[in-house]
C-alpha cells in the first residue's frame, strides 16, 4: 500500500487545504491512504472519519509536534502534548501509550528537525528520510542516519497544498486498515520510503529518470546495522 505519511490540511495553521480535496486528488495518482499531520492537532479526526467512508479510502489521523529539539510526526494519542515537550519525554510517552513517534524532516535547514539529537532517542520508531518539503542533500543525511541507526526510513509529502501530495511516500507490503495496523507495521520495519518520479529535485543518481514511477529505497531490517 502507498501512503503519503505526512500532510497538512486547514486544521494547521500554515495550511488551507480541504481534506476532502486531498483525498480525491491521492485516490487520481494511485495513492491509497494518506495520513493527516496538523500541527499540534488532532481536530481533523472527525471529518477525516466521514471521508474515510465516503471516498473508501483510508485517511489516518495523527499530528506534528514540535519539541525543544525538533519535529515528532506523533501517531497514537489522542490529545495533542503541551508545548514544547522535550522530545525524550515525549517519545517515552507515546511509547508507553503504545504509539509511535518518527522524527519529521530530521536535517531540514529551518531549525524544527532533531538531527543528530536522534541519536539520544532510543525509543524512536522511525525516521522520515523523504520528505518534500526538505533538500536531496538533508533527506540524504536522514536516510544515512536510519540505517546506521537500523531505523525504519519513511517517505511524506508534508504537503500543505494539493499538488504536492505523493511526492514521497511510505509502502507497505501488508494490508492498512487503521491506525493499530500502521502502529505495528512500522514497529516491525514493514516500511519502506518511495520517491514518486515528477522530475522534482534529487536524492541520488538515477531516482528522477522516469516520469511518473515510483521508486524504492531499502529500509534496513531489525537488528541489521549491528
Amino acid at each position: 500500500m502507498f501512503i503519503d505519511m505526512h500532510i497538512h490540511t486547514r486544521y494547521s495553521n500554515d495550511s488551507h487545504m480541504e481534506l476532502e480535496d486531498a483525498i480525491v486528488y491521492a485516490k487520481d495518482i494511485g495513492l491509497d491512504g494518506l495520513c493527516v499531520t496538523d500541527h499540534e492537532s488532532m481536530d481533523a479526526q472527525a471529518e477525516a472519519a466521514t471521508l474515510a467512508q465516503k471516498h473508501d479510502f483510508l485517511v489516518l489521523v495523527g499530528m506534528e509536534v514540535l519539541t525543544r529539539q525538533g519535529d515528532l510526526l506523533i501517531f497514537g494519542l489522542e490529545e495533542v502534548p503541551r508545548p514544547l515537550m522535550d522530545a525524550g519525554a515525549l517519545v517515552r510517552e507515546v511509547t508507553w501509550r503504545g504509539g509511535i513517534a518518527i522524527s519529521a524532516h530530521p536535517f531540514r535547514n529551518n531549525e524544527r528537525g532533531l538531527g543528530n539529537h536522534i541519536n539520544q532517542l532510543s525509543q524512536l520508531s522511525g525516521i522520515e528520510v523523504l520528505n518534500g518539503s526538505t533538500l536531496a542533500h538533508h533527506n540524504l543525511q536522514a536516510l544515512h542516519l536510519s540505517r546506521k541507526l537500523g531505523l525504519p526510513g519513511l517517505g511524506g509529502s508534508d504537503a500543505h497544498q494539493v499538488d504536492r501530495i505523493g511526492r514521497y511516500v511510505s509502502v507497505f507490503p501488508g494490508r492498512i486498515r487503521d491506525l493499530q495496523d500502521l502502529i505495528q507495521a512500522i514497529k516491525a520495519h514493514q516500511v519502506q520510503p518511495l520517491a514518486f518520479k515528477e522530475g522534482m529535485g534529487s536524492l541520488s543518481p538515477g531516482v528522477f529518470q522516469e516520469p511518473a514511477v515510483w521508486t524504492p529505497f531499502t529500509c534496513p531490517a531489525p537488528g541489521s546495522m549491528g
